[in-house]
């Protein structure tokens, strides 16, 4: 019979398998589209360390320590987005697994048993530990079988690991200082976006890279993997993480169960106000969580426009670089308008990831069994569904007309020619993307609601790498044309493609009706 912290790390790891699969599988499919984009660029060396020294580059993809090899081309080319990949995981699926069935009363019973609340979290711990463990064996096993050094595969994948760890470690601490877990996750975001930011900053600014010690992206950065492996940074982020670890258990042992550090009052004054109709109460819901989208989205912005002006001029006055990107289909990025729109495809993934995770809100409130008193009531599904993805639609057109004028402030700010109204239409160019991402979520939520995280995620997640990462790997035109992504016109440098835009959209309404359609007939969780 297994023992109570078996059955803990057992339970765990139900909740986390499809998570850390999803993450696993998809960590080695970009490995191995940027190793074999490494054999088909043929861009030479020379031209390369070119590209790479760019101060705005340096911001995007860290600094390059040898791109002579494909082992040392992908640490570089993807090594911080991985990471930062890992570590959204981690802070996610940590406040799920430690607050999130906390907070569903789902721990009640389990601590009635032997296991108290210190075997319960270090089992659970136990299981996220082994999907970063699985994320960074999935990270290396690419790079092996391309026959890469087995020292800089195994030290890359390592830090990815160890910097999911930190994470699980930055996760566990906010679980157990704030009571609801939707805090706890936003704390850990933002702890995520400022340590990234600062790494930025170290990686642009030549007088600022003492920073780059003050982050954990500084130190898997620092760990050089096919060019020195260095360990004692690896020991930093293992150390990192063990600490974090150790605070996070013995904060779990000095509270209440259903309560955090953070202490709430008892009682506060009523505030009623946006809570007198479904649509009012899904505006206040999301309003916390709107409010730090658009902060870092603004930020985002402003470092992109910002940097705009440094990467078109090398671009422009570099005749190997502009023929390399002109072979892959980016010529575009030697105009400030080109370079924008390729950065505002990147943001429609993150516009498309917001409006999935909203409607993944929705889903956790019926789960959860929060929707029982709200049906007592005269709300029909269709309102209240209907109040869910109109508040989604109003926060996604505010959190891309936030990003707008950050890119052009910084645009300003960076001396580059970008007019508001280009950088207005540019953002806008993204909403075709994000109706039809949207019409999916709506769909799953209909249909499948706890597929819908993955599967509109996973898409989400695909589109970004056949937009991005297929041309350079020469992968077939009609592979390449299943990202909605690439349907996209490049504005503000070209016109909006209005057919391709519309059609997308109204799959997306359609996706939607139906969805809609299935969610009236469906039963509740």
């Amino acid at each position: 019979m297994a023992g109570p912290e078996t059955t803990a790390v057992r339970l765990a790891v139900r909740l986390v398998r499809n998570g850390v699969l999803i993450l696993a599988v998809s960590l080695a499919a970009t490995v191995a589209v940027v190793v074999a984009s490494f054999t088909a660029a043929s861009l030479g060396v020379g031209g390369l360390d070119g590209l790479a020294d760019n101060p705005a580059l340096r911001a995007l993809y860290g600094r390059p320590f040898d791109l002579s090899t494909a082992g040392g081309f992908t640490a570089w080319r993807i090594g911080q987005f991985l990471a930062v990949v890992a570590g959204l995981w981690a802070v996610m699926a940590t406040t799920r697994v430690l607050r999130g069935e906390e907070e569903a009363g789902r721990w009640d019973l389990a601590l009635s048993s032997p296991l108290d609340r210190g075997r319960m979290v270090g089992g659970h711990l136990a299981a996220l530990g082994g999907g970063c463990v699985l994320a960074a064996i999935a990270a290396a096993v690419p790079l092996l079988a391309d026959g890469e050094p087995t020292g800089g595969s195994l030290m890359f994948g390592a830090g990815l690991g160890l910097l999911a760890l930190v994470f699980v470690g930055v996760g566990t601490i906010t679980s157990q200082l704030f009571a609801q877990r939707r805090r706890a996750a936003g704390i850990g975001g933002l702890v995520l976006g400022a340590l990234f930011a600062i790494r930025m900053a170290a990686d642009a600014s030549s007088s600022f890279g003492w920073l780059r010690w003050a982050t954990p992206f500084g130190w898997v950065e620092e760990i050089r993997p096919f060019a020195g492996d260095r360990v004692l940074p690896l020991l930093l982020v293992a150390a990192a993480a063990v600490v974090l670890f150790a605070a996070g258990w013995s904060l779990a042992g000095r509270r209440d169960l259903g309560e955090g550090i953070v202490r709430e009052e008892d009682t506060a004054v009523a505030r009623p106000r946006l809570l007198r109709s479904p649509v009012g109460f899904a505006w206040r819901q999301r309003l916390v969580p709107l409010m730090g989208w658009g902060f870092g989205l603004l930020a985002f912005g402003f470092v992109i426009g910002g940097i705009t002006s440094a990467f078109v001029d090398y671009i422009s006055t570099n005749a190997d670089v502009l023929e390399f990107l002109a072979r892959h289909g980016f010529a575009d990025l030697a105009t400030a308008g080109g370079f924008v729109g390729t950065v505002y495809q990147v943001a429609a993934v993150v516009f498309s990831l917001f409006v999935v995770t909203s409607m993944h809100v929705a889903w956790e409130d019926e789960r959860d069994g929060r929707l029982a008193a709200t049906y007592a009531e005269p709300v029909t599904r269709s309102r209240w569904l209907g109040a869910q993805v109109a508040t989604a639609v109003v926060a996604v057109i505010v959190i891309v007309v936030v990003c707008a004028v950050g890119v052009w402030a910084g645009t300003i700010a960076g001396g580059a020619a970008l007019s508001i109204g280009d950088a207005f239409v540019g953002a806008a160019n993204t909403l075709f993307v994000v109706a039809l991402f949207l019409g999916i979520a709506v769909l799953l939520h209909g249909a499948r609601p706890e597929l819908g995280m993955a599967i509109a995620g996973g898409a989400v997640a695909a589109s970004y790498l056949l937009t991005f990462l297929g041309p350079i790997a020469d992968l077939p035109d009609w592979l390449l044309a299943l990202s909605p992504i690439r349907h996209l016109a490049l504005a503000p440098s070209e016109p909006v493609a209005w057919a391709a835009g519309l059609a997308m959209a109204g799959v997306g309404v359609v996706a939607g009706a139906i969805g809609f359609a299935g969610y009236a007939r469906r039963d509740l969780r």
